[in-house]
């Protein structure tokens, strides 16, 4: 999808099968020219790809599973603005615990700009020194790790690439982080510079500061481009791991009336309408009492968790991906038995599945089963399963009155009952 026809016409041409692999939503043709131009301004240039020109001709094969083992940063947000729900992201077990994949740190000392000059609120001083804190504690604490930082404005990005490389330079314990990593080395760039990048930590720095009057700023770098929405995408997806938004703006800054496009986009980063990436799904009605069980047994259990996984049970620190063997998720057998099993794991679940039978049969013990393996003390403490009687062992359920005498009863047995 980031190649076009014309680079490609040769190969196409002597072809017998093509077969083309693309996202028209992070790739397109960059503009190309030959020509040296005295005045060589910037141009925006909409030309077909290799992608457009085989998808109009051949068959088309979504790939739409996601396979990340770490879960997609804001992957709800993505799904929805960007491929209209056609994508098939599967849940980590850090997100049943509360934890987010998204950081935002807020700017709040020195984030006004102290001059009407022109650009005088890019790359503020606040904010170079604050990113350049990140960089240097992750090299510091978490160097196995790649890092990248990205920011809309090239001023920005040169700024806290010059001040990474003075504080190396008076730490050369650091230096080793810098040079590791292979083709994922640490870099600093602009939004524009990403396509097809990745690293397990961004860093996306706004690079833009309020102006005296306490506004946005009116340029916002590479926000300001027709493909501002394609970039963000890109830097989004980039970070395979955690996505760290540091900008001296906030929800309030955006929300008063209609914004421009620019700043409709670097909303969603400062305030992303998809905080929590588990909605809510139906819940499976066979799992209900097994999920009343797990919670009499002080387990904590969500039904149909995310829409993707049928019960979901935690006890402290460890989680549990509960698959129902009359519903299992996947378009093959071997999705449904290896992969899908396989990737929750790899995602911090322990992966359980239950039988009908057993469901039928012995559902206490099923209930008990799972609780053991999440670390549940079953023997030193046991409470009863249910506090209330069911109706159907009530006196009102046999037409008797509540105030049952079976106690006057047991007190005047006969002595020859024994």
């Amino acid at each position: 999808a980031a190649t076009g026809v014309a680079e490609a016409s040769m190969a196409l041409k002597m072809a017998d099968q093509v077969i083309a692999f693309g996202d028209p939503v992070i790739s397109m043709p960059e503009s190309f020219e030959t020509v040296a131009r005295a005045n060589q301004g910037a141009t925006e240039l909409t030309r077909s790809s290799v992608f457009d020109l085989v998808s109009a001709n051949c068959d088309i094969y979504p790939l739409r599973k996601s396979y990340r083992v770490g879960g997609q940063v804001l992957g709800t947000y993505l799904n929805q603005t960007f491929y209209h729900d056609r994508l098939v992201l599967e849940v980590s077990a850090d997100s049943f615990h509360g934890a987010s994949n998204l950081e935002q740190i807020e700017i709040t000392q020195n984030a006004h700009a102290t001059s009407t000059i022109e650009g005088a609120t890019e790359s503020l001083d606040s904010e170079v020194e604050k990113v350049v804190e990140l960089v240097l504690n992750h090299a510091r604490w978490t160097p196995t790790e790649s890092l990248m930082v990205v920011t809309p404005s090239r001023v920005h990005a040169d700024r806290v690439s010059q001040a990474v490389q003075r504080e190396v330079s008076a730490q050369p314990q650091l230096a080793e982080y810098f040079e590791a990593h292979g083709r994922e080395r640490f870099e600093v760039l602009t939004m524009s510079e990403i396509v097809h990048r990745i690293a397990d930590r961004v860093i996306f720095t706004v690079g833009f500061g309020r102006t005296p009057e306490g506004r946005i700023s009116g340029s916002l770098g590479d926000f300001n481009s027709p493909s501002a929405a394609r970039w963000m995408v890109n830097q989004i997806a980039s970070a395979r791991k955690r996505l760290t938004v540091v900008s001296c703006y906030n929800f309030e800054d955006f929300a008063g009336g209609s914004l421009p496009e620019n700043q409709r986009w670097l909303k969603d980063l400062i305030a992303p309408p998809f905080m929590s990436e588990a909605r809510a799904g139906d819940p499976d009605p066979l799992l209900r009492d097994l999920a009343l069980r797990l919670k009499k047994l002080g387990v904590k259990v969500e039904l149909n968790f995310a829409g993707r996984i049928a019960l979901a049970a935690s006890y402290r620190n460890q989680a549990a991906a509960i698959d129902p063997d009359w519903s299992l998720t996947g378009q093959s057998w071997d999705e449904k038995l290896r992969l899908r099993p396989n990737l929750l794991k790899a995602m911090g679940w322990q992966y359980l599945r239950v039988h009908a039978f057993e469901i039928f049969a012995t559902p206490q013990e099923v209930a008990n089963r799972i609780a053991t393996s999440l670390g549940v003390d079953l023997v030193s403490k046991r409470e009863p399963l249910f506090e209330e009687k069911a109706f159907e062992d009530s006196a009102r359920a046999w037409g008797d009155p509540n105030d049952s005498n079976d106690d006057r009863l047991r007190d005047e047995r006969p002595p020859h009952w024994g």
